[in-house]
């Protein structure tokens, strides 16, 4: 039983809840009959007063009735606040005690996560170098280019799966992210241009209505990588010779929206709630190998993070928006609206100390 019990979190939180609980009990009990033992002295003690005077004197001391009255008021009303407050206490305490195993594993999963990330860069870099070689050693008309270039791509593919996942685990660190006055604007200038390459291969345009000296409060590296996903999903999943709308459709003192619109295969209702879901994918996104799963959910928790609004509007062969709403000075549990033809997460409403 020790050995489980040093060994086993589960259990371990288990007995100490029960042990807790009991203390609790015991606690309020012993508190509440010291009370009431208290009352009860008080109120016989004005009685044999009452009485002594009554035989001594033939007069009520009706001031100690009183007083002893008084008193047993307060004290019920002391009963019933030393009750409430213990329950309060005791509750917070068990809470932290039954929370305290899932803590610690968010803490071990992330440590997993980011040691394993780390870990699995080296041999795909040795990888994706041997299979460069064997590329540039193999003459273009050798069918095995076609499996090399394959390689090559899945190799990518989850070498940016390790990147999200990294810093999806940043992300929900908040400590480790520093806000920082920046250019919104060259930050989606950037994303466009590292995306540049994949939308020429794959036929598609980016049409880009940019606007000089968009300031605001955040993170560049997070902000870059949120737009990023949101444009790299757009030209994948965009028809060859369509366009990619990127605009600002709402400047203000307070906020800047920024709308990424492709006219690709969209996606339908009952998927849009669950896009940024870790690993979900839609049944049309299914059909594509390219996604990774984790690049929205990265792009939610960053604007969760800069206390924005993500709207995302889509429908099946018409096409997703997607806009990213930012407050200008971003000092984050999820808010969400549903709207007839779209999904809004907004966490604008959120301190920054949940």
């Amino acid at each position: 039983m020790f050995h489980r019990y040093k060994d086993d979190i589960f259990f371990s939180t288990r007995v100490q809840i029960i042990l807790f609980h009991s203390f609790s009990v015991l606690v309020m009990t012993v508190v509440i009959v010291e009370l009431f033992e208290l009352t009860q002295k008080t109120i016989l003690a004005a009685v044999a007063t009452s009485l002594q005077d009554l035989l001594t004197t033939g007069t009520v001391n009706e001031k100690a009735l009183t007083n002893a009255v008084t008193f047993t008021d307060k004290t019920k009303t002391y009963v019933l606040g030393g009750i409430v407050a213990l329950s309060v206490v005791f509750a917070m305490i068990a809470a932290y005690i039954s929370l305290r195993p899932l803590r610690e594993a968010l803490t071990t999963q992330k440590r997993f996560i980011s040691s394993l990330a780390h870990e699995l860069r080296t041999p795909l870099a040795v990888l994706r170098v041997e299979n460069e070689v064997a590329a540039l050693d193999t003459s273009p008309d050798d069918p095995l280019q076609d499996t090399l270039k394959r390689n090559l791509e899945e190799i990518d593919r989850i070498t940016g799966i390790l990147n999200n996942l990294l810093l999806f685990n940043r992300v929900r660190s908040a400590n480790a992210i520093v806000f920082e006055p920046i250019d919104f604007g060259e930050v989606v200038r950037t994303a466009i241009g590292r995306l540049e390459k994949l939308a020429q291969g794959r036929g598609v345009t980016v049409d880009y209505v940019g606007v000089d000296l968009l300031e605001v409060r955040g993170n560049r590296a997070a902000l870059e990588q949120a737009v990023f996903n949101v444009l790299k999903n757009a030209i994948i999943y965009s028809n060859r010779g369509s366009v990619v709308n990127i605009s600002f459709p709402a400047i203000t003192d307070k906020s800047i929206t920024l709308s990424i619109r492709d006219h690709g295969i969209g996606i339908v209702k009952k998927d849009l709630a669950h896009i940024f879901e870790p690993f979900y994918r839609s049944s049309q996104a299914s059909e594509k190998r390219e996604g990774t799963g984790i690049g929205l959910t990265l792009v939610f928790e960053i604007v969760k993070l800069h206390q924005g609004k993500l709207h995302v509007d889509s429908a099946p062969e018409n096409g997703t928006n997607v806009e990213i709403t930012l407050p200008r000075d971003a000092k984050v549990a999820a808010i969400e609206r549903y709207k007839y033809d779209g999904v809004t997460y907004d966490f604008a409403n959120r301190n920054t100390s949940s």
